[in-house]
């Protein structure tokens, strides 16, 4: 069944990506996460790193940069790195840096690409 209105509450499920996943689905997803807390300036993956895991922010802010060139800022609420989890051998395309005290819910790869491809 795919998340509904009242399965909202579940962060996870008002990401795009995941939003036609039914709840236990998302609820998989989340199981084997681990939860970090990163300090500001603390650098979570750098470009050109072997891809894996996609990250969920559950608070704070990330900044990331491709070749010296700041491209973006992202807050709570906001999946990164699932383009290259969805990629296994892939690199990562940017450098990811918290922007301030940040947690983040760490996804493993093979959970997302199980998770995408079976449903």
């Amino acid at each position: 069944m795919p998340v509904g209105a009242d399965d909202r509450d579940d962060p996870l499920a008002r990401v795009p990506l995941f939003a036609y996943l039914d709840r236990d689905t998302v609820r998989d997803l989340a199981a084997p996460a681990s939860t970090a807390r990163y300090d500001a300036a603390t650098v979570v993956f750098r470009e050109n790193d072997p891809t894996g895991d996609a990250y969920f922010i559950v608070e704070g802010q990330v900044d990331f940069v491709r070749a010296g060139e700041s491209l973006r800022t992202f807050g709570p609420g906001m999946l990164f790195g699932e383009g290259a989890a969805l990629r296994p051998g892939a690199t990562r395309a940017a450098t990811a840096t918290a922007a301030s005290g940040t947690v983040l819910l760490q996804i493993p790869g093979q959970r997302v690409r199980a998770a995408v491809t079976r449903s």
